[in-house]
């Protein structure tokens, strides 16, 4: 009892202290008080800001929330020079709706408090129960989560959450967000091993071997397909390859494949066509591990991508590129000759010349300037050649 006693004496006497100092400022200053009352006609619940002869904030009270790990019947913040330097202080909001609270000691941001929308009982008064801490260490995150900046984008909200373990982020959400509609994949790097879920039931599990990353598809935990190796690169005018023409920094480029003889990737049926999408890029080649494989896909989402298929830093192996970059493909035959496609070749700095092939034959030549053409272009002879 009496080392019970002592602990709660050490928890008390800096509140006591705290409230002295503040206490004391006031008595210094005239002090103007704002009060913003969370209910116009129920006053119990309010915040408290107090300002000098100068307008500047020296004070703020509040007993809106109340933090699980340092519950108070109100808590208060000491402002210096208009900034937070001591307390709590109540600052942006999650969503427009859940404000981030904030305690500094000295002006340096030591912790920040929140509760997660979605867990939980929901919560429509104060005082709202906060019960995620975040802590911080030479101003950067230590443990706890951080809010990345929302993105909206066809009537859609969405949202990033990192959570921290000793400096190193281990668990990824994104939440998103419209009207009678809500979507979250999560991210967890544990053990060597990514998780990617969506659905509840349905999820990956991404592993680095060699120098390639490998995922298997699960449903209900049952592994429901592993990812296969199913091109390779070649040589060109490789019998029964393909070259695709694709543009990279305003120049043409040319990748020669094939189908590998191996089985292809396992025939399964799933109704997550996003978690399907996803993995259809594996294998890839990466030079990293998964702890990192998170980090690039956190940077991918800070930067303009929005797509989940968008956030992983590679393409499917062996291609070095995208689809939307692809201007043309040449499909070969069993002799190592042209069967159909767009073959492209540079004549000069400036142009560009088109064959298009259809059975064996040359159907079509035009020459190009602008890249942009090339691809409308070769759509345009397809639909000729197959609806003549």
């Amino acid at each position: 009892m009496e080392g019970s006693g002592i602990e709660k004496m050490k928890k008390i006497i800096p509140k006591m202290l705290l409230i002295l100092l503040t206490t004391k400022i006031y008595a210094q200053h005239k002090m103007k008080e704002k009060v913003e009352y969370y209910d116009e006609y129920n006053k119990e619940y309010y915040t408290k800001y107090r300002s000098n002869e100068k307008n500047e904030l020296v004070g703020v009270t509040s007993n809106t929330f109340i933090i699980n790990q340092d519950p108070q019947n109100f808590y208060i913040g000491i402002y210096n020079e208009n900034k937070p330097y001591k307390g709590y202080f109540i600052d942006e909001k999650i969503l427009n709706e859940i404000p981030i609270i904030r305690y500094y000691e000295k002006g340096i941001l030591m912790k920040e408090y929140s509760y997660y929308f979605l867990e939980g009982e929901d919560q429509y008064k104060p005082p709202f129960k906060y019960n995620l801490e975040t802590i911080y260490e030479n101003g950067k995150i230590k443990s706890g989560y951080e809010y990345l900046p929302e993105k909206k984008e066809n009537g859609a909200t969405t949202i990033g959450i990192c959570r921290y373990d000793n400096f190193k982020i281990t668990e990824f959400y994104v939440d998103a967000f419209a009207e009678n509609y809500f979507n979250r994949f999560f991210f967890k790097n544990e053990q060597g091993k990514l998780t990617v879920r969506h659905a509840i039931n349905n999820y990956l599990v991404i592993e680095k071997k060699e120098k390639m990353l490998w995922v298997d598809f699960y449903e209900s935990d049952k592994k429901m397909a592993t990812s296969k190796q199913i091109y390779e690169r070649i040589a060109p005018e490789t019998p029964n390859s393909i070259t695709e023409y694709y543009q990279e920094n305003g120049n043409i480029k040319a990748f020669h494949f094939k189908k590998n003889n191996s089985e292809q990737k396992e025939e399964f049926h799933s109704e997550d066509d996003i978690l399907v999408k996803l993995f259809s890029i594996f294998p890839a080649e990466y030079n990293n591990d998964t702890t990192h494989l998170l980090i690039d896909i956190v940077n991918s989402y800070k930067s303009d991508k929005s797509k989940i298929e968008d956030l992983f830093p590679f393409n499917s192996y062996p291609f070095t590129y995208n689809e939307e970059q692809v201007l043309s493909r040449v499909f070969y035959d069993n002799m190592g000759k042209i069967k159909e496609g767009g073959f492209l070749t540079k004549k000069d700095n400036e142009t560009y010349q088109l064959d298009f092939y259809y059975k064996g034959k040359i159907t079509n030549t035009k020459t190009f300037k602008n890249l942009k053409d090339i691809k409308q272009e070769v759509d345009k002879l397809y639909s000729k050649a197959l609806n003549p």
